[in-house]
């Protein structure tokens, strides 16, 4: 009797101690989550989502930063897509599951960048976990590659365990990513570039660090099957697909040999051709070219030259479609 009493007692301790636990980490994370506004993944603009989107676009880094709506959004309900690093798959997943936010008679700019859809699975890459985390707070688990139920957990549902800055954050609090935004999208690569330095950097980030495309011109099947998929899927919402390649500075675009840009261009104009949309190549738009000072660095727009980029594209494209 005394054993079986004392298997009782330590029985409603264990339980009375993760109950406790169990509170301790709900108000704990409830206090985190009050605190923390800090956007590191880029998808707070997620929940801040409104349906009617009638000027939007998909995209890597290149359309997270190479659009500008400030000067649209009194007239359009815009919306950006785009995340750092983001395949054309993730892009497909992403506006199929917010599909339904989009406006019909729309249009929705679809970002290629030269390396979009060659070298190797992104589920192969060594940092695609860390990277994949940010898809668990703005995707159900079907569209998730590598679904880990633990993680959703960690990410999602109790972020706090997942944060070296925890004290930090509950004790000063921790803000929005504006500061980070100013460090990188209002840089100047005409003031903080080694032009030349930097797109030797990117060269080989972009296409021999990536299985060496520029030789092998290895195609990821799966990305031109998606981008067929986001163009099929924008026709049946009545949104209309327009391909763009964002501007570029010379000093990158130059180390890109012809024979692959030949490859890259026969492949996004036969895809172009057979679906009937558009393709607009703005990489070496005259207009930016010669204008450092509108880059962040040699293939990225900073704040004012997305500006720029996207009042052009108002004008040549988006008013010559849109009815409203």
């Amino acid at each position: 009797m005394y054993i079986f009493n004392s298997k009782k007692r330590l029985a409603v301790k264990v339980l009375c101690f993760l109950v406790l636990l169990g509170m301790t980490l709900c108000i704990v994370n409830k206090c985190y989550l009050s605190k923390n506004h800090y956007d590191s993944n880029g998808v707070v603009c997620f929940k801040e989502i409104e349906p009617g989107i009638v000027v939007s676009n998909t995209g890597s880094s290149h359309g997270l930063y190479g659009f500008n709506y400030n000067d649209l959004k009194n007239k359009w309900n815009c919306f950006n897509f785009a995340l750092t690093s983001q395949s054309i798959s993730y892009d497909y997943e992403i506006v199929s599951y917010y599909s339904d936010y989009l406006a019909e008679g729309g249009i929705m700019f679809i970002t290629v960048s030269f390396f979009s859809f060659y070298g190797r699975e992104e589920t192969d890459n060594d940092n695609f976990e860390s990277k994949n985390k940010r898809y668990y707070s703005i995707l159900p688990p079907h569209k998730i590659k590598k679904y880990d139920w633990k993680e959703d957990i960690k990410n999602h549902l109790l972020p706090v365990i997942n944060d070296e800055d925890l004290l930090r954050i509950l004790v000063e609090g921790k803000e929005t990513g504006e500061e980070n935004w100013k460090k990188i999208w209002y840089l100047n690569a005409a003031e903080s570039e080694d032009l030349e330095e930097a797109a030797e950097r990117a060269y080989q980030r972009h296409y021999v660090d990536n299985e060496n495309i520029i030789e092998t011109k290895k195609v990821r099947e799966g990305e031109l099957k998606a981008l067929r998929d986001i163009i099929l899927l924008c026709k049946e919402k009545n949104v209309e697909p327009v391909l763009i390649t964002t501007p570029l500075l010379p000093e990158y675009k130059d180390k890109i040999r012809k024979d692959f840009l030949e490859d890259f261009y026969k492949r996004i104009g036969k895809i172009a051709m057979e679906t009937g949309v558009e393709y607009y190549d703005y990489s070496s738009d005259m207009r930016f070219i010669h204008s450092p000072a509108l880059f962040m660095d040699v293939d990225h727009l900073n704040e004012k030259g997305a500006l720029k980029f996207t009042g052009i594209l108002e004008e040549e494209i988006i008013r010559k479609r849109l009815l409203y």
